[in-house]
């Protein structure tokens, strides 16, 4: 091979080296820029649910001043146009006699089938129950007599205004549309408290 061959050979193979490099850099270049969107929408996603969960909780807070103490009720109403908020009754505490799903009525001493299906009537006219001892006065006798028998475990575990709320705010930018944030809410007075805090 004359020196020129060889000349011409180390020419290519110094392109070719560096043609692979570029190539790299520019994939690396790539996978930074598509990492940075992902890391960017996730961040916009995260502001807005911190705007979400301000707005709704500035709302009922000023419900709550104004004496319209029913917003503690449902503040669902009181959801910000836009946001992606949910709030639901802690499932950890008393049951929320108004919200509680058919299951977790039927988990109760003394809920029968029956009893739940008067729980779940009333509230399908909108007609609230206010304690035990109008849901007692609305149940035929031989029902009465055995969610009587009960009375006392139920004192607590039973709530008919909501002792808080589990607010969840925003979906979280893969796509698997779990909460960014969740608060829970406690009422202290005319003023909402945040007692608990979780961010994805």
């Amino acid at each position: 091979m004359t020196r020129r061959g060889a000349a011409l050979l180390t020419v290519l193979w110094v392109l070719a080296a560096l043609g692979t490099a570029a190539a790299l850099g520019l994939s690396a270049v790539r996978d930074g820029a598509a990492t940075a969107e992902v890391r960017i929408a996730a961040i916009r996603a995260r502001w807005q649910a911190e705007g979400c969960l301000v707005l709704f909780r500035a709302a009922l807070d000023r419900a709550l001043h104004e004496g319209r103490a029913e917003v503690w009720r449902d503040p669902t109403a009181l959801t910000p146009a836009g946001c992606a908020v949910v709030a639901t009754t802690p499932e950890d505490g008393p049951v929320y006699m108004a919200a509680a799903t058919a299951e977790a009525l039927g988990r109760l001493p003394g809920f029968t089938p029956e009893v739940v299906e008067v729980v779940l009537e009333r509230r399908r006219w909108r007609d609230e129950i206010q304690g035990l001892d109008q849901l007692l006065s609305l149940l035929p006798l031989a029902l009465r007599d055995e969610l009587a028998a009960h009375y006392a475990e139920l004192v607590g575990r039973v709530v008919f205004v909501p002792v808080g709320w589990d607010v969840t705010a925003g979906e979280d930018s893969n796509g698997k549309g779990l909460p960014i944030l969740r608060e829970r809410w406690a009422r202290a007075g005319a003023r909402v408290a945040v007692i608990r805090r979780e961010v994805w």
